[in-house]
């Protein structure tokens, strides 16, 4: 919309959302990716709509609705309260350090199967390991080794 003309000088169209970045078209039909974590947390956000995002705590059955990962029931999030759209910390551009006793569920690159048992599965942080890994444990009790964002 209008914040996108004030970067770049077009108005332009979301075609598609990965993990980091987004497809973009433009007004004069050229095409390209946007890289989801240029903008720094000071930024405004906003809703398709064109609403600006507030920060909100986030409850159970959460949806990211950029990543359409769950979101850890009271992690934070940016919301617009009037269109029901949501992006979590890591769709920000801001994904957090894992420490023990956070809540964790997985994520736009889970490549794990069912080690959570399934989707929307909240699991604890229970150490960290080496340098960025962290062992997480799931309700079935079964402990796991990951990589942190």
């Amino acid at each position: 919309g209008d914040d996108m003309f004030k970067q770049c000088g077009h108005t332009c169209l979301v075609i598609s959302v990965e993990k980091d970045r987004a497809k973009i078209k433009s007004d004069d039909g050229k095409s390209w990716w946007w890289d989801l974590e240029v903008f720094p947390r000071s930024e405004k956000r906003f809703c398709p709509k064109g609403c600006v995002l507030s920060v909100h705590t986030a409850s159970a059955g959460t949806l990211c609705d950029v990543c359409k990962s769950d979101v850890p029931n009271g992690a934070e999030t940016k919301r617009c309260h009037e269109h029901d759209y949501d992006v979590c910390q890591y769709c920000q551009g801001e994904p957090l350090e894992l420490r023990p006793g956070m809540k964790v569920v997985r994520g736009p690159t889970w490549k794990f199967g069912d080690q959570d048992g399934s989707k929307g599965t909240e699991g604890t942080v229970v150490r960290e390991d080496r340098a960025g890994w962290v062992t997480v444990k799931w309700p079935s009790g079964q402990e796991y080794n990951y990589r942190g964002p």
